[in-house]
Protein backbone atom coordinates (compact mmCIF):
# COMPACT_ATOMS: atom_id res chain seq x y z
CA UNK A 1 0.00 0.00 0.00
CA UNK A 2 2.90 2.40 0.51
CA UNK A 3 3.30 2.43 -3.24
CA UNK A 4 -0.17 3.95 -3.74
CA UNK A 5 0.29 6.45 -0.95
CA UNK A 6 3.58 7.64 -2.43
CA UNK A 7 1.89 8.26 -5.77
CA UNK A 8 4.83 6.69 -7.61
CA UNK A 9 2.79 5.03 -10.36
CA UNK A 10 1.10 5.87 -13.65
CA UNK A 11 -2.19 7.66 -13.13
CA UNK A 12 -5.17 5.35 -13.71
CA UNK A 13 -6.90 8.04 -15.80
CA UNK A 14 -4.75 7.16 -18.80
CA UNK A 15 -3.07 10.55 -19.11
CA UNK A 16 0.45 9.03 -19.32
CA UNK A 17 1.40 11.18 -16.32
CA UNK A 18 2.47 10.11 -12.86
CA UNK A 19 -0.39 10.08 -10.36
CA UNK A 20 1.49 12.61 -8.16
CA UNK A 21 1.21 15.32 -10.83
CA UNK A 22 -2.04 14.23 -12.42
CA UNK A 23 -5.05 13.27 -10.26
CA UNK A 24 -3.52 13.14 -6.77
CA UNK A 25 -3.51 16.96 -6.29
CA UNK A 26 -7.24 16.94 -7.07
CA UNK A 27 -7.91 14.00 -4.75
CA UNK A 28 -6.00 15.75 -1.95
CA UNK A 29 -7.89 19.01 -2.64
CA UNK A 30 -4.65 20.84 -3.40
CA UNK A 31 -5.97 21.78 -6.84
CA UNK A 32 -9.31 21.97 -8.68
CA UNK A 33 -10.21 20.56 -12.06
CA UNK A 34 -9.79 23.16 -14.78
CA UNK A 35 -11.95 21.33 -17.33
CA UNK A 36 -14.79 18.80 -17.33
CA UNK A 37 -12.41 16.24 -18.85
CA UNK A 38 -9.89 16.72 -16.04
CA UNK A 39 -12.67 16.27 -13.47
CA UNK A 40 -13.99 13.17 -15.23
CA UNK A 41 -10.49 11.64 -15.37
CA UNK A 42 -9.95 12.35 -11.66
CA UNK A 43 -13.30 10.76 -10.82
CA UNK A 44 -12.42 7.70 -12.90
CA UNK A 45 -9.12 7.47 -10.98
CA UNK A 46 -11.01 7.74 -7.70
CA UNK A 47 -13.18 4.77 -8.68
CA UNK A 48 -10.13 2.83 -9.93
CA UNK A 49 -8.10 3.42 -6.76
CA UNK A 50 -11.00 2.98 -4.33
CA UNK A 51 -11.43 4.56 -0.89
CA UNK A 52 -11.96 7.99 -2.42
CA UNK A 53 -15.72 8.12 -1.94
CA UNK A 54 -15.58 11.50 -0.23
CA UNK A 55 -13.83 12.97 -3.28
CA UNK A 56 -16.60 11.56 -5.49
CA UNK A 57 -19.28 13.08 -3.25
CA UNK A 58 -17.46 16.43 -3.15
CA UNK A 59 -17.26 16.58 -6.96
CA UNK A 60 -20.87 15.53 -7.54
CA UNK A 61 -23.44 18.30 -7.92
CA UNK A 62 -25.62 18.00 -4.77
CA UNK A 63 -28.85 18.25 -6.80
CA UNK A 64 -27.89 15.00 -8.58
CA UNK A 65 -26.24 13.02 -5.76
CA UNK A 66 -29.47 11.20 -4.90
CA UNK A 67 -28.48 10.29 -1.35
CA UNK A 68 -25.24 8.51 -2.26
CA UNK A 69 -22.70 8.49 0.55
CA UNK A 70 -18.91 8.40 0.57
CA UNK A 71 -19.12 5.03 2.29
CA UNK A 72 -21.29 3.57 -0.47
CA UNK A 73 -18.97 4.97 -3.14
CA UNK A 74 -15.91 3.49 -1.42
CA UNK A 75 -17.21 -0.02 -2.16
CA UNK A 76 -15.29 -1.51 -5.07
CA UNK A 77 -17.30 -3.95 -7.11
CA UNK A 78 -15.15 -3.57 -10.20
CA UNK A 79 -11.52 -3.43 -11.24
CA UNK A 80 -11.26 -0.45 -13.58
CA UNK A 81 -8.62 -1.27 -16.16
CA UNK A 82 -8.73 1.32 -18.92
CA UNK A 83 -10.17 4.64 -19.97
CA UNK A 84 -10.59 6.15 -23.40
CA UNK A 85 -12.03 9.66 -23.79
CA UNK A 86 -14.09 9.69 -26.98
CA UNK A 87 -14.96 13.40 -27.05
CA UNK A 88 -15.34 16.41 -24.82
CA UNK A 89 -16.83 19.86 -25.16
CA UNK A 90 -17.53 22.99 -23.14
CA UNK A 91 -20.43 25.38 -23.79
CA UNK A 92 -19.72 28.79 -25.25
CA UNK A 93 -20.44 30.40 -21.88
CA UNK A 94 -18.02 27.97 -20.24
CA UNK A 95 -20.34 26.74 -17.49
CA UNK A 96 -21.56 23.45 -18.97
CA UNK A 97 -19.48 20.58 -20.27
CA UNK A 98 -19.83 17.10 -21.70
CA UNK A 99 -17.34 14.24 -21.73
CA UNK A 100 -18.02 10.98 -23.51
CA UNK A 101 -15.80 8.06 -22.58
CA UNK A 102 -15.43 4.30 -22.65
CA UNK A 103 -14.12 2.55 -19.55
CA UNK A 104 -13.02 -1.08 -19.43
CA UNK A 105 -13.60 -3.03 -16.25
CA UNK A 106 -13.85 -6.47 -14.74
CA UNK A 107 -16.32 -7.49 -12.07
CA UNK A 108 -14.39 -8.38 -8.88
CA UNK A 109 -16.62 -11.40 -8.22
CA UNK A 110 -16.30 -12.69 -11.78
CA UNK A 111 -13.23 -11.13 -13.44
CA UNK A 112 -13.86 -12.53 -16.91
CA UNK A 113 -15.02 -11.44 -19.42
CA UNK A 114 -13.91 -7.83 -19.62
CA UNK A 115 -16.79 -5.39 -19.88
CA UNK A 116 -17.15 -1.85 -21.20
CA UNK A 117 -19.09 1.16 -19.99
CA UNK A 118 -19.75 3.97 -22.44
CA UNK A 119 -21.09 7.12 -20.86
CA UNK A 120 -21.87 10.68 -21.84
CA UNK A 121 -21.27 12.65 -18.64
CA UNK A 122 -22.61 16.14 -17.99
CA UNK A 123 -20.81 18.74 -15.88
CA UNK A 124 -21.66 22.19 -14.54
CA UNK A 125 -19.31 24.88 -13.31
CA UNK A 126 -20.59 26.65 -10.21
CA UNK A 127 -18.58 29.49 -8.67
CA UNK A 128 -15.58 28.38 -10.73
CA UNK A 129 -15.78 24.73 -9.60
CA UNK A 130 -16.60 21.91 -12.03
CA UNK A 131 -19.09 19.35 -10.73
CA UNK A 132 -20.40 16.11 -12.22
CA UNK A 133 -24.18 16.19 -12.65
CA UNK A 134 -25.33 13.05 -14.42
CA UNK A 135 -24.38 10.51 -17.02
CA UNK A 136 -26.17 8.78 -19.85
CA UNK A 137 -24.91 5.26 -20.46
CA UNK A 138 -24.94 4.09 -24.04
CA UNK A 139 -24.76 0.72 -25.65
CA UNK A 140 -21.17 -0.21 -26.45
CA UNK A 141 -20.40 -0.67 -30.10
CA UNK A 142 -17.42 -2.95 -30.36
CA UNK A 143 -14.72 -1.90 -32.81
CA UNK A 144 -13.67 -3.95 -35.81
CA UNK A 145 -10.89 -6.45 -35.16
CA UNK A 146 -8.10 -4.17 -36.45
CA UNK A 147 -9.37 -0.97 -34.81
CA UNK A 148 -7.82 0.40 -31.63
CA UNK A 149 -9.18 -1.24 -28.49
CA UNK A 150 -11.89 0.53 -26.51
CA UNK A 151 -9.90 0.25 -23.26
CA UNK A 152 -7.35 2.81 -24.47
CA UNK A 153 -4.37 0.43 -24.51
CA UNK A 154 -3.34 1.48 -28.01
CA UNK A 155 -3.37 -2.18 -29.10
CA UNK A 156 -5.62 -3.55 -31.81
CA UNK A 157 -8.95 -4.77 -30.47
CA UNK A 158 -8.35 -8.34 -31.70
CA UNK A 159 -5.11 -8.58 -29.67
CA UNK A 160 -6.52 -6.92 -26.54
CA UNK A 161 -10.03 -7.03 -25.17
CA UNK A 162 -11.63 -9.05 -27.98
CA UNK A 163 -9.99 -12.17 -26.57
CA UNK A 164 -11.99 -11.71 -23.35
CA UNK A 165 -15.38 -11.59 -25.08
Amino acid sequence: MAHKKSGAFACPCGSDKNYVVCCQPLHLKKDKAKTPEQLMRSRYSAYALGDLGQYLVDTWHPDYLGGLSAEALNHRGSNWIGLNVVQQSVSTKGNEGVVEFVAAFEDIECPSPRQFLRERSDFSRIDGVWLYTQGDMKAVTYPKRNDACLCGSGIKFKKCCAKFL
